[in-house]
């Protein structure tokens, strides 16, 4: 039995450098879509004639912004951290309001890069303590 790994996607942080790296072998994306059919998440039945083009054209939808500058990636990611974050995941630290201890806080997406700016309920701004 072969440990060849290299006709698998692989993601994955070695922790020698500052990058998760999502690799996918673009010779594997006619399999991929052929088992996205099978399995109804495509609607249809395809096959990947030219993998170079279409390996440029998907780059293009993942990395695509809808109006608020999101791609696909980010929603992932988000999935991602949240199910990390509920299966207990290290790391991380849920931020509290000094002031009444709630963990609700208020994202402003308009200053990059996004800031937490207020409680909820007491409108305390992050890190700073009622006197």
């Amino acid at each position: 039995m072969s440990n060849d790994n290299s006709a698998k996607a692989v993601i994955e942080h070695t922790g020698d450098g500052p990058d998760i790296v999502i690799r996918v072998p673009v010779a594997n994306l006619d399999m991929a879509v052929r088992i996205g059919c099978a399995m109804g998440y495509i609607t249809g039945n395809y096959t990947v004639t030219k993998p170079e083009e279409f390996a440029r054209d998907l780059v293009g939808e993942l990395n695509d912004e809808d109006d608020e500058g999101t791609t696909m990636i980010h929603r992932m990611l988000d999935k991602a951290f949240v199910q990390t974050i509920e299966r207990g995941g290290f790391g991380v630290e849920e931020v509290r309001c000094p002031t009444c201890e709630n963990s609700g806080w208020v994202m402003n997406s308009q200053q990059p890069p996004p800031q937490f700016d207020e409680c909820p309920d007491c409108y305390n701004p992050l890190g700073l303590e009622c006197p």
